[in-house]
């Protein structure tokens, strides 16, 4: 079956809020309640619909027929630093390249908005974004958890 990889479609909306619900719960447990809260709520259905709206935003997918198997979630509404805040791939889908063909896109999409850098935090996958060209910036604690700046410049 063949994979779309795209702009998330109004359409998709409830599937992309429900795989973040779902990926919540399976892979960021690590969070401390309180984070895994303002997550699901700072990406509940609702505000992912007033985020598709906003210029800037990014909200891309990885959709296999009707199924959406993988999402980044960013912001390049800085012109000068974009923000990848969240990417994901259902675990049935990974090994299969949608991590990196969902990155491709978005940093596509950042280049075309104007931006210069990307950053995102990581706790487990520095490695995997180190292999696409990420630097590491920094390392600190978010809600007492070690993460992992990380930094591509995009030009």
């Amino acid at each position: 079956m063949a994979m779309r990889i795209g702009y998330v479609k109004i359409s998709e909306l409830p599937r992309l809020s429900r795989l973040f619900r779902s990926a919540l719960v399976d892979d960021f447990r690590y969070f401390p309640r309180a984070a895994f809260e303002q997550a699901r709520r700072d990406n509940s259905l609702p505000r992912l619909a007033a985020s598709w709206l906003k210029p800037g935003r990014i909200l891309a997918v990885a959709v296999e027929g009707r199924n959406v198997v993988g999402y980044s979630i960013a912001s390049a509404e800085d012109p000068l630093r974009s923000q990848l805040y969240w990417l994901y791939v259902r675990p049935s889908h990974r090994g299969q390249g949608v991590s990196g063909q969902l990155l491709d896109f978005t940093h596509r999409q950042m280049r075309a908005q104007g931006s210069l850098l990307v950053q995102l935090v990581t706790r487990d996958f520095a490695d995997y974004y180190a292999q696409r060209g990420y630097k590491l910036a920094g390392q600190y604690q978010i809600n007492g958890v070690d993460m992992h700046l990380m930094e591509l410049a995009l030009r």
